[in-house]
C-alpha cells in the first residue's frame, strides 16, 4: 500500500499559520501517529521553500531520496501552494508517484475573506484600495478563484481525483472552534489540546492590523517604493519596528473622520458559491453547514487623502521611517 502525501494548500486566512505552527512544534507527536511534518523546506512555519522548487521544476534526486527514506505518511503545508497551476500539480503527482497524494483545502465564504486577503496584500507591499481590489473580482465572479472556490477545487479533482480531495468549512470550524481537530482527523492523527497549548504563545505573528495602521501602510507602500526603493514586507516591518517612536496620532485623527463600516456575508456570491460547493463536493466536506454567516469590516475611505495636511503628514512619516531604517 502506498504511503500518503497530504498537501495542505491553505488558502490564506483560513488558520493555515496556526496549523503549521502546531504541526511544527509537535513534530514528534505527529510522527508517533504516523505522519511526518518535515522541517526540511520550512520557511517560518510552512513548507514555502518547496513551493519555489516545484514552480521552478527543481526538485532533485536528493529530494526524491529524502522522501523515499521516510517510513510514514507525509504532510506538506503552504498557503502558497494555492497559486499552483494544473501543470504544477501534475508535476507534484509525477514526482511523488510513490505516494497517494491527498489535498486539504479550507473553504471560507467569499465576502467574509476578501478584506483579510486584501489586508494580506497590503502587508506584503501592495497599495491597491480595498474597493478597487474587491471590484476587480466582483466584475468577473465566475472567473475569480477567490470568489468562486469551486474553480480551485476542480483543479485538485482533475489531477488527483475527487476521492483525494478533503474540504473543511472554515466558517463552521471557526464557529465551533474545532479547526485543529478536523484537520488532524483528515491526516488520521489523534489531536490533543496540549498541542495548541505548546504553540499558542507563539502564533500571533500573523494577526490582523487595525484599519488605521493598514491604511497607513498602504499609502507608505506607494511612497516608500517611489522615493526610497523600499518594497514588499520591508515597509510594514520598518513601520511596526519603529511604531513606538513614530508620532502618528494626528494622522490617524484625520483618518478617523473618514471611517466607514460595511456589512459582509450572506451576499449573492456567498449564497451562489455555497450552493455550488455543496452540490459538487458535499461528499468531500468533513464538516459543512448551510448558514448565513455575517460580519462587518471597518475601512478608511480614500477621501482622507484629499486633506492637504494629511498628505504632508504621511510624507513626513515616510521620511522619518527611512531615516530610522538607515540608522539601524
Amino acid at each position: 500500500m502506498k504511503r500518503k502525501l497530504f498537501l495542505h494548500v491553505g488558502p490564506h486566512k483560513t488558520g493555515t499559520t496556526l496549523i503549521q505552527k502546531v504541526c511544527l512544534d509537535n513534530q514528534q507527536a505527529l510522527l508517533s501517529g504516523g505522519v511526518f511534518y518535515p522541517k526540511n523546506y520550512v520557511r517560518i512555519f510552512g513548507h514555502h521553500l518547496i513551493r519555489d522548487l516545484i514552480k521552478g521544476r527543481q526538485l532533485s534526486e536528493s529530494d526524491s531520496n529524502f522522501f523515499k527514506e521516510i517510513d510514514s505518511d507525509i504532510l506538506l503545508s503552504s498557503e502558497d501552494f494555492i497559486s499552483f497551476s494544473i501543470k504544477d500539480f501534475e508535476y507534484i503527482k509525477t514526482f511523488f508517484s510513490d505516494f497517494d497524494v491527498h489535498v486539504i483545502y479550507s473553504w471560507r465564504r467569499a465576502s467574509l475573506k476578501m478584506y483579510s486577503i486584501w489586508q494580506e496584500l497590503i502587508k506584503h507591499g501592495q497599495s491597491v484600495s480595498f474597493f478597487e481590489f474587491y471590484h476587480n473580482h466582483l466584475a468577473r465572479p465566475a472567473q475569480s478563484y477567490m470568489l468562486s472556490a469551486d474553480l480551485q477545487v476542480e483543479r485538485f479533482v482533475k489531477v488527483f481525483g475527487i476521492k483525494k480531495v478533503h474540504l473543511i468549512d472554515y466558517d463552521k470550524a471557526a464557529k465551533d472552534k474545532n479547526l485543529l481537530e478536523l484537520f488532524f482527523s483528515i491526516i488520521n492523527c489523534k489531536y490533543s489540546k496540549e498541542y495548541l497549548e505548546k504553540s499558542e504563545s507563539k502564533v500571533s505573528n500573523n494577526r490582523s492590523l487595525n484599519p488605521f495602521d493598514t491604511e497607513t501602510i498602504r499609502i507608505l507602500n506607494k511612497i516608500m517604493s517611489s522615493k526610497y526603493g523600499m518594497h514588499g514586507n520591508d515597509v510594514r516591518e520598518a513601520y511596526l519596528d519603529h511604531y513606538s517612536e513614530l508620532d502618528i496620532t494626528e494622522l490617524h485623527q484625520i483618518m478617523q473622520t473618514q471611517v466607514t463600516s460595511l456589512p459582509v456575508g450572506n451576499y449573492f456570491i456567498d449564497k451562489k458559491t455555497e450552493r455550488v460547493m455543496y452540490s459538487k463536493f458535499k461528499e468531500n466536506f468533513i464538516n459543512f453547514e448551510q448558514a448565513q454567516y455575517t460580519s462587518s469590516i471597518t475601512l478608511i475611505q480614500d477621501s482622507w487623502l484629499m486633506n492637504s495636511e494629511a498628505i504632508t503628514l504621511i510624507n513626513n512619516l515616510a521620511d522619518r521611517i527611512h531615516k530610522k531604517v538607515k540608522s539601524d
